[in-house]
């Protein structure tokens, strides 16, 4: 009792002195950041890379089809990015291949970095042809990517600006596709349709179109990913595909040769809490098939998971991130368009953010991501009131 007392008043101490430090505003002759040190210089470069690495977005069928006559023609499929070495065929002639899952906000080149620097290191220090599949959930089919990679296209930083700012905010085409505008959770209906059955099954095909043969990928196929792909991939060790819980050579384990994850976890959440009782089930599927059913046998109405489905069909609960005020696909989007102009002139002046306009979501991002306490927030400095390269 004594240390939670402490640490309360420690807390409104904190409270207390952030408010204070608000009120008189922002201090000019306060810390400066240390001097640049000089980075550590690896034994090989992006260059020798690219010369051993090929990377691919690969599309093939999907055996999950998403009956909604809304859905773009471009969300029937699974798609995912594919890096092994120029001239392996891949499949059964690589020595090893590796499934990765994304976590919540991100797509498959969040394993870009990781999944070329691997197939180099696995064929240059041990001879080995590693195949790496980086998957796009289905929902990734929505965004609208032209912009971006006419904008990694381009010679300049200046121009990468000119042509995102022209894209997405000025009513500029690319070869003449125009931008639709940033969805909003009404306008993507089918965005219910994409559960964990269907990203489930998109795994399976992955593994299933380069091993056809269960024998084979059991001896060189590993499953994983980071965050929330450490969960689900966890859902695909022990997937029934077949509804036959009697069978067990349809599950996902018995796909592969073993599971990994970053930043993750694999295997029953309680696992992962100390102190819990390591039998218990990660999911009680009595309760959870009793709150599934349409109608509770008390006759109060219908289960929780058929409440929660029909809220997201009725727009009630949202389909995609969306906070008003605060959070937007806008909002998400963002980082990516400032980091293409940073990884091509990182020390020039950042121009995008003066230029571009404002979103309510935006301006109220900013200003609570660059105070410094909570008078910031209101009084300011806020943002535009700096200069900023295009790496900061």
């Amino acid at each position: 009792m004594s240390s939670t007392r402490h640490l309360r008043q420690g807390i409104s101490v904190a409270v207390i002195g952030s408010l204070l430090t608000g009120c008189f505003g922002y201090d000019p002759t306060g810390p400066e950041p240390e001097a640049k040190k000089n980075p550590i210089q690896p034994t090989w470069s992006n260059a020798d890379v690219d010369q051993v690495v090929e990377v691919t977005y690969e599309t093939i069928p999907a055996s999950y089809q998403v009956a909604n006559a809304k859905l773009p023609s471009n969300c029937n499929d699974v798609k995912f990015l594919r890096f092994k070495t120029y001239g392996n065929p891949g499949g059964a002639a690589s020595d090893a291949a590796v499934l990765l899952v994304p976590g919540v906000l991100e797509g498959a080149n969040a394993f870009e970095y990781i999944g070329r620097q691997l197939v180099f290191l696995a064929k240059t220090q041990l001879n080995k042809e590693l195949e790496i599949w980086g998957m796009d959930r289905r929902a990734n089919c929505v965004e609208d990517l032209t912009g971006a990679q006419a904008a990694e296209a381009a010679a300049t930083a200046a121009e990468a600006e000119d042509i995102m700012l022209g894209y997405y905010y000025g009513d500029q085409p690319i070869n003449g596709k125009y931008f639709d505008g940033f969805k909003l959770s009404g306008q993507m209906p089918y965005l219910t349709e994409f559960g964990m059955a269907q990203t489930t099954s998109d795994m399976f095909d992955i593994v299933e179109h380069y091993f056809p043969d269960p024998a084979e990928s059991r001896k060189k196929v590993f499953v994983g990913g980071h965050s929330l792909g450490g969960s689900h991939t966890s859902v695909f060790l022990s997937w029934d595909r077949d509804g036959d819980p009697t069978t067990t050579n349809d599950q996902g384990a018995d796909r592969v040769a073993g599971a990994i994850g970053f930043d993750t976890f694999i295997g029953s959440v309680l696992q992962a809490l100390p102190g819990l009782q390591q039998t218990a089930p990660m999911v009680d599927i009595d309760e959870l098939a009793d709150n599934a059913a349409e109608e509770s046998s008390d006759g109060s109405g219908k289960g929780i998971y058929s409440t929660l489905v029909g809220a997201l069909n009725n727009n009630l609960l949202p389909r995609s991130i969306d906070v008003p005020l605060a959070f937007s696909a806008e909002i998400i989007a963002l980082p990516e368009a400032l980091a293409i102009l940073a990884s091509k002139d990182p020390d020039a002046e950042c121009t995008a953010y003066r230029r571009m306009p404002k979103s309510i979501e935006l301006r109220n991002l900013m200003r609570l991501f660059h105070a410094r306490n909570l008078g910031n927030v209101t009084a300011g400095p806020q943002l535009e009131d700096f200069r900023y390269t295009n790496e900061a």
